[in-house]
């Protein structure tokens, strides 16, 4: 990613490092004897490669999280800020790992589990929680 100078201020206001943000995605796929009428649970979920990212991460404390109105949190989180081209990987993907932590993602938040923030100069904010 292509550091931008309209982030500066943002960058230099807390701890914000260059971290790799790794992105998994995964499809359903039901099997020959599988019948919607009849409810039967061969659906079975095939995993595809991982996709890594270079992205600007910062940590967000719970009671910051209080504060800042993301939602009430017990659990550590994480700011990222990056361009909103990459808005997609967090919308679609099955499980994001940061540091070998597993976060929650977009398609199985319940209420303000993510939550994207768009900002100036087309970037995006996304604030994602530990599972």
């Amino acid at each position: 990613m292509k550091r931008l100078p309209e982030i500066d201020d943002v960058l230099r206001d807390g701890d914000v490092e260059l971290t790799r943000v790794v992105f998994y995605f995964s499809y359903r796929e039901a099997d020959e004897w599988y019948d919607p009428i009849e409810g039967n649970k061969s659906i079975a979920s095939v995993n595809l490669n991982p996709l890594s990212v270079k992205l600007y991460v910062t940590s967000v404390s719970p009671e910051k999280m209080f504060y800042k109105q993301y939602g009430q949190h017990a659990s550590e989180g994480k700011m990222i800020i990056c361009d909103k081209k990459y808005r997609s990987l967090f919308v679609n993907s099955e499980k994001i790992k940061i540091e070998g932590n597993e976060y929650t993602t977009y398609n199985k938040a319940v209420g303000s589990n993510v939550t994207i923030m768009n900002r100036n100069k087309n970037m995006i904010s996304v604030v994602i929680y530990r599972k």
